[in-house]
């Protein structure tokens, strides 16, 4: 070791993803220059890269406390004290863990700071400066993205599928070939097509997420909540960061802080199917009983207690002298031990009963006319979008021959390389692709006339077998037809769907059942 020198480890940071390496390489360079001149071995260097000084948890900073424990070095260099911490707070504890070991914070810039009563103050002047910078900083860029927020501007960050943003006006717009994607989750979604469903279907066409990875759960669950795709413009909505310097994006701020303006982003789902996928996902969300169950509840779901509002899930019990097993729906602020005097209603019973009015009052010759009418609509509006993916499909395809063109002629000519084969080769195996997902989409757009006759004789020949369906195909036949069971204490209502029409049975004027 060379005589007479000090021995120092170095900390450099920059604070965000928009400044770079040549920060870091900036600092290092003053702070070795530094050291040559005063006498000083550097031995190691702790480096954070885009961590905001505001924080303690920077996970290079925290290394280095704790390593002084070692006391195998004297001094912390610095390129300025802002690099350290930006809070007073934060800088004077670990300043102070720092002493504790024999170690000085020196700052190359702000040498003047050597340990003397009058650096001190200065000391507490220059940390004090640079927290109003930090803070005010902060405060302007919010002004200024809150300035962005009310004209509907892009305020940083990633579009959402199915948008682009202009570099000029920072104004949002479509892309086509994304939207679709999207329009397909949130038809998916509204036709009682699972989330692995819906993954499958999107894997099956090679669709990416705006960053390029494959849809998971989580990914389509914030297609199906991001209310821009029905043209709201959404600002300032995620709670901010904790005390660890983390958010949780599933938080929001209070409604006086967000800003949301109506038609501020451009339609690609209109409201109705998405304010049908917000009902589904709060319906969905709820479904507490199908999962913990060891057998399937039907209704789970879908039914709730009418006297308190709570939802009724599945339970199993034995009683009797032989001990049976008896299946139950029970209200679930029951169940808590709080209080409700609803009765738990027989699982059997009420399957049965609620299969019997989907076949008493919808599946009827009465409701075939209204049934063709909304197969019909939802045929249209498959085929539109179903349309729009094979417009997309062609578009590329044709791209894709006009570049293959364009390369055997170049090769047909004597001008050929290996980069442009691998071109030629990677085009031909898109096109393969593409002409897969076109004849695919293409089968799946053939439209069917819909016959009064037979749709009759499909009816019938449901009602016959309705009772012998696999558990499976009953809970999707009551997720189709049901919308909602209320149990009171001595009668059941019973609201069934017919697409938008809705229809309640055995409430109000109707007849009543009684519960069992």
């Amino acid at each position: 070791m060379k005589q007479g020198y000090r021995i120092a480890v170095v900390y450099a940071r920059y604070s965000s993803d928009n400044q770079r390496d040549a920060s870091i390489d900036a600092q290092l360079r003053a702070i070795h220059d530094y050291a040559n001149k005063n006498n000083i071995l550097i031995i190691r260097e702790y480096i954070d890269r885009a961590k905001s000084g505001t924080t303690d948890q920077r996970p290079e900073f925290l290394e280095m406390i704790n390593d002084s424990k070692e006391k195998e070095f004297e001094v912390v260099l610095v390129h300025k004290l802002d690099r350290f911490s930006r809070d007073r707070y934060d800088s004077a504890i670990y300043k102070k863990k720092l002493s504790n070991q024999g170690v000085k914070v020196l700052s190359v810039l702000e040498p003047m700071l050597d340990g003397s009563p009058e650096s001190i103050m200065l000391e507490s002047i220059v940390e004090g400066y640079s927290q109003y910078y930090s803070a005010n900083l902060k405060r302007e860029v919010e002004k200024g993205m809150k300035e962005n927020a009310l004209k509907c501007l892009h305020n940083g960050g990633q579009a959402p599928l199915g948008y682009g943003v202009d570099p000029e006006t920072k104004k949002y717009y479509i892309i086509d070939e994304e939207a679709n994607i999207v329009r397909r989750i949130f038809d998916m979604y509204i036709n009682n097509k699972g989330y692995s469903e819906i993954i499958n279907s999107l894997n099956s066409l090679g669709a990416k997420t705006k960053k390029g990875q494959s849809f998971g759960k989580n990914s389509i669950y914030g297609i199906l909540k991001n209310e821009k795709y029905k043209g709201v413009y959404i600002f300032n909505r995620s709670a901010p960061k904790d005390a660890n310097n983390k958010r949780n994006h599933h938080k929001s701020k209070d409604d006086s802080e967000i800003i949301k303006i109506e038609g501020g982003m451009p339609v690609i789902i209109d409201a109705i199917t998405f304010d049908q996928a917000q009902e589904l996902l709060k319906k969905n969300k709820h479904r507490a009983g199908s999962y913990l169950a060891k057998k399937p509840y039907l209704l789970s779901g879908i039914v709730e207690c009418a006297l308190c509002g709570h939802a009724m899930t599945g339970s199993t019990a034995t009683g009797g002298r032989n001990k049976s097993s008896y299946s139950y729906y029970m209200c679930t602020k029951k169940m808590n031990k709080k209080k409700c005097k609803n009765k738990n209603v027989r699982k059997e019973y009420l399957e049965e009963f609620v299969l019997q009015m989907i076949l008493d009052n919808l599946l009827v010759e009465d409701n075939v006319d209204e049934l063709i009418e909304n197969i019909k609509t939802y045929q249209q509006k498959k085929h539109a979008d179903s349309d729009l993916e094979i417009e997309s499909l062609t578009a590329l395809l044709n791209d894709n021959k006009v570049k293959i063109n364009n390369i055997v002629d170049s090769i047909s000519q004597g001008i050929s390389s290996p980069a442009l084969l691998k071109k030629l080769n990677e085009l031909e195996n898109e096109t393969s692709s593409l002409e897969n997902k076109l004849r695919s989409e293409t089968q799946e757009n053939i439209k069917s006339k819909v016959d009064r006759k037979d749709l009759l004789s499909a009816i019938n020949q449901f009602r016959t077998n309705i009772f012998k369906s696999s558990e499976n195909e009953l809970k999707t036949i009551m997720r189709n037809f049901v919308e909602k069971v209320k149990i009171y204490i001595d009668h059941v209502e019973v609201v069934l769907k017919l697409d938008h029409i809705l229809c309640v049975i055995g409430g109000g004027g109707g007849s009543r059942t009684r519960v069992r």
